[in-house]
């Protein structure tokens, strides 16, 4: 979010903008449900949260290969439990909460 910016002659027809993914554009911030700021500090937002960015490195992942672009390995991460019963459960709450949205460059599931 916010990595282009939309021309001011064009905010009529065009109201958010894009960027193609790059690993210095990629968003490693803290959230709360549905991509808000938390309140307070980020000391705050739990890293077992799916809205806390979790690093390469605290993942202990690798950058993986898409189509057409190098994704760096870290991410946006939500464990989906045990059973397909918990799995649909956490998954319909990511998504009442607008976890995969306009800005969800790539999916990855292990």
């Amino acid at each position: 979010k916010h990595s282009c910016r939309v021309p001011r002659s064009m905010k009529q027809s065009v109201s958010d903008c894009h960027a193609p993914y790059s690993w210095d554009s990629e968003d490693v911030g803290f959230y709360g449900p549905g991509w808000n700021r938390p309140m307070g500090d980020n000391a705050s937002v739990s890293l077992h949260s799916p809205w806390a960015y979790k690093s390469q490195s605290k993942l202990r992942a690798y950058p993986v290969w898409g189509s057409v672009i190098l994704y760096r390995g870290g991410g946006f991460v939500m464990d989906l439990g045990p059973d397909l019963q918990n799995s649909r459960r956490t998954l319909q709450y990511l998504y009442d909460n607008t976890w995969f949205d306009a800005y969800t460059q790539a999916i990855f599931a292990e």
